[in-house]
């Protein structure tokens, strides 16, 4: 994490998070995953069906995640989401939720 950016979070987190998550790390965030994005799409041979959309991740901290889906050579639709924890994308369930995104999953 770059150092302007654990600032700000170590701050946030000292003022006991009821604000929204500090806007350099979100930016950080969605940087990483368009990154990650790109890195993926390519080694895969992934198609990005649409934009990525900059969503509300609804932890009521104010975290915006990036939600994308790709349709991968074998043409599944796959609908994949930032997690900032991890740092790497999930895959979303069509009931709901989201679990751990596997290499088979974008085959």
């Amino acid at each position: 994490m770059p150092d302007d950016v654990k600032q700000s979070m170590d701050n946030w987190r000292l003022a006991g998070c009821w604000a929204d998550v500090p806007a350099d790390y979100q930016a950080w965030q969605a940087q990483l995953a368009s990154e990650e994005l790109d890195r993926i799409a390519s080694v895969h041979g992934l198609e990005i069906m649409n934009d990525p959309r900059i969503l509300d991740e609804g932890w009521m901290d104010g975290m915006k995640v990036m939600r994308v889906t790709v349709l991968t050579r074998r043409q599944n639709q796959v609908v994949l989401e930032w997690c900032d924890a991890n740092q790497g994308f999930m895959k979303c369930f069509g009931s709901g939720g989201k679990g751990a995104l596997f290499e088979i999953d974008l085959t």
